[in-house]
């Protein structure tokens, strides 16, 4: 694939989003407005594996995009964001560089090993007193033949239920979790939320 079209293909995925799950980016920005609501300006976020544009610029945050792929990095740069090529699994920030770090649908493109890694430099390129948040689709638990489908041709090859995802969480941090859906067509995500190290 050439990198004239990598757009494309950004826009086509953007069109089978808006066909296969509609409603979704109105349920994800719901609950990113209730999960930032209480940022302080000026805090230093990360979003790891945004692609060529961040969800959390829509709720005015200007995050730090990492992304694997150069032309993705080239696109946010070309919107007036920061942008670092990089390997989620080896994040290229010192450690505690950020005030929150989030991840949106990157997990069920990476293999168990590859997707603990990317938490735990997640977690190591976070403040003591912040979080990690990561939002990843979840195969729907009965029912929903739609969802189920859609979930089965999905183009990430580790699309998960709920008891795997969690099992990537690191055990050195208390994680919050929760379940909601955010498409019409039945579409699930679980959302983790890391508490402040030292939590109970």
């Amino acid at each position: 694939m050439s990198h004239l079209d990598r757009p494309l293909t950004s826009a086509l995925w953007r069109l089978g989003q808006a066909l296969l799950a509609p409603g979704a980016e109105r349920g994800l920005r719901a609950h990113l407005e209730r999960c930032t609501a209480e940022r302080a300006p000026g805090e230093r976020v990360l979003d790891v594996g945004a692609g060529p544009r961040s969800r959390l610029t829509g709720v005015g945050l200007n995050p730090v995009v990492v992304d694997c792929a150069p032309w993705a990095v080239a696109a946010v740069v070309a919107h007036g964001h920061h942008g670092v090529v990089g390997d989620a699994a080896r994040l290229p920030f010192r450690c505690a560089a950020f005030d929150s770090v989030w991840s949106f649908g990157l997990l069920h493109h990476l293999p168990d090993a590859a997707a603990r890694a990317a938490l735990e430099e997640m977690l190591r390129v976070v403040k003591p007193l912040g979080y990690v948040a990561v939002v990843d689709g979840v195969r729907p638990r009965t029912g929903r033949p739609l969802a189920r489908w859609l979930r089965n041709h999905d183009r990430g090859r580790w699309m998960r239920g709920e008891p795997e995802l969690r099992a990537l969480l690191p055990g050195a941090r208390v994680w919050r979790t929760e379940r909601f859906e955010y498409a019409w067509t039945g579409l699930e995500a679980l959302l983790c939320v890391s508490q402040p190290a030292g939590a109970a």
